[in-house]
């Protein structure tokens, strides 16, 4: 296997010509194993816009184990935001549906900033469940949408989407060992923040 940073901007795969998938074969050594896949795949996803850790299977051993660590959410992930305004509390759980399943979204306030004359909040998140565009609609329901989300509500407009899968972990498939891997914030969350 392999854990990739995948840029924001570019689809985790699909039919597109630039997608994240497409560019692993060019970047990844094919695994030596028996049962090696032709090229490397991805084993969840991430959204266009999102950015950060995006584990990857070079066997179809570990693409299948991974997916069904996936499946029954043993892969324990967070996120870091940046969101309009500040929550009433230091932290606390959205629960709420979302396509009629249950959903639920653990939160954690790192920073506040006023920028503007507006507040801004960064926080970091734990998705107990994987539903499409999870953080994103829970954020919004509680009156903080993530800055830079035009679909769900930022009121200010920004190209950028301050989303950023942060860590991830998981069994390893074949060592049987815990893995736990982090990524670096991208420079514009630093950047926004002015904690340069």
């Amino acid at each position: 296997l392999a854990v990739v940073h995948k840029p924001s901007g570019y689809p985790t795969n699909g039919n597109y010509f630039k997608t994240i998938e497409n560019t692993l074969t060019y970047n990844l050594k094919r695994s030596s194993e028996m049962d090696s896949l032709p090229y490397p795949q991805t084993v969840h996803r991430l959204d266009n816009l999102t950015s950060g850790v995006l584990v990857t299977a070079k066997t179809q051993s570990a693409k299948s184990l991974l997916s069904i660590m996936f499946e029954k959410r043993k892969v324990k992930k967070s996120y870091t935001a940046i969101v309009e305004g500040k929550p009433n509390s230091e932290g606390g759980i959205i629960e709420s549906a979302i396509h009629q399943k249950d959903s639920k979204t653990t939160y954690q306030v790192k920073t506040s900033i006023e920028k503007h004359s507006e507040t801004y909040t960064m926080l970091e998140l734990w998705p107990e469940t994987g539903r499409t565009h999870q953080l994103r609609i829970h954020l919004a329901s509680i009156g903080h949408p993530i800055v830079g989300d035009q679909l769900y509500g930022a009121q200010k407009e920004n190209l950028n989407l301050f989303l950023h899968a942060t860590t991830i972990g998981f069994i390893h498939p074949k060592t049987h060992k815990r893995l736990t891997l982090k990524t670096n914030l991208p420079h514009k969350f630093r950047k926004f923040m002015d904690c340069l």
